[in-house]
């Protein structure tokens, strides 16, 4: 757990982990343990691993912390849209961990 919390806590910004960040990270990982392959463990996937964990969790982290889910506010000339680089970063390390997660995808098949 050392890496993915040192790795939460830089993307969170924070110097110490405290318990919502901890908590955040043994989720994540959890989740994360969830999808992967029955043929596969955690080792197997290198850094991609704690890196998405560590991403959930501090996205996680980051939603439970905000006060609010603004998406887009306008008044006159001024225009306020909340970052959702959160979810993109997400994104992009979940891509990095799909060699080694199930195919949870649906597909129909013909009869």
């Amino acid at each position: 757990m050392g890496e993915i919390l040192t790795l939460a806590m830089e993307l969170c910004g924070l110097d110490t982990p405290g318990y919502l960040l901890e908590s955040m990270c043994h989720a994540a990982e959890k989740f994360l343990q969830r999808r992967l392959r029955e043929d596969v463990v955690p080792a197997d996937c290198g850094k991609a691993y704690p890196l998405a964990v560590a991403a959930i969790a501090a996205k996680s982290y980051h939603e439970g912390i905000s006060p609010g889910a603004l998406e887009r506010f306008s008044a006159g000339d001024l225009s306020i849209q909340m970052d959702r680089q959160g979810d993109r970063f997400v994104s992009a390390a979940m891509n990095l961990m799909s060699p080694f997660l199930k195919d949870d995808t649906f597909s129909f098949l013909g009869v």
